[in-house]
């Protein structure tokens, strides 16, 4: 790291003179630095350019993986760690988000088989101590993969082929693969829902050869609801 350090203030040298010269420095237990700027070394910045580069592009996973190892490599200097500690605590949350997420779609036990032919396989199960259950759907889709993420990312058209969808409209868009989406759903039975989204996409295709696109409701979450700001909290609460 290199620091430029400006208005640096020192205590004042006291000098007494006797028959035989002594001197007494009086010097203040810390140096008090008006201003400070701290920037990363050319190294240190290409490597910061890299890593968002892959946040830009969605390697989260690739991104976290560049993250634990800079945060190897200068574990020592502290002035790094500072310079970098917003930006690597987006990375961890971003992170627990999707983990959260597809935790889901690693568990093999615990499925009770809903229906299953040859075109899908629906499952669920019992959330522990909770009235709640959790689905999943396993299908394939014959469908070019450009045109799929077309048709997910157009949140207007939902109504037109979303199950029970009425209205859905776009409240707040963060970057290119996040919308955060308020819907108005009228299923059967029950009375209409109105629901605030944040779907967004994950690129995996050069870590495991994967695209995830994930959806899940904002309400109470704390550090989603900090990052995107409040100019929308109407909408959530």
């Amino acid at each position: 790291m290199s620091i430029k350090k400006h208005l640096i203030q020192l205590g004042n040298l006291v000098i007494e003179e006797e028959e035989e010269p002594q001197f007494d420095c009086i010097i203040p237990s810390a140096i008090k630095l008006i201003q400070i700027e701290i920037s990363p070394n050319k190294q240190q910045l290409s490597e910061l350019q890299q890593l968002k580069y892959l946040l830009d592009d969605k390697q989260y996973f690739s991104a976290y993986s560049m993250k634990q190892e800079l945060l190897h490599s200068y574990a020592n200097d502290n002035e790094y760690i500072n310079y970098t500690k917003e930006i690597f605590e987006l990375i961890d949350d971003d992170i627990e988000e999707i983990k959260e997420l597809t935790k889901w779609f690693d568990l093999q036990d615990g499925w009770s088989i809903q229906q299953q032919d040859s075109r899908m396989q629906i499952r669920y199960q019992q959330l522990p101590n909770s009235p709640r259950v959790v689905a999943r759907i396993d299908t394939e889709i014959k469908i070019p993969l450009d045109i799929f993420i077309s048709l997910i990312y157009e949140t207007e058209l939902y109504p037109q082929w979303f199950p029970f969808c009425k209205d859905s409209k776009t409240i707040l868009q963060p970057d290119k693969a996040t919308k955060i989406l308020h819907m108005h759903s009228s299923p059967p039975v029950i009375s209409d829902r109105e629901l605030c989204v944040k779907g967004w996409g994950v690129n995996n295709l050069e870590y495991d050869g994967s695209v995830l696109i994930l959806s899940h409701s904002i309400d109470k979450r704390a550090k989603l609801l900090k990052r995107y700001g409040y100019t929308y909290s109407i909408y959530f609460f």
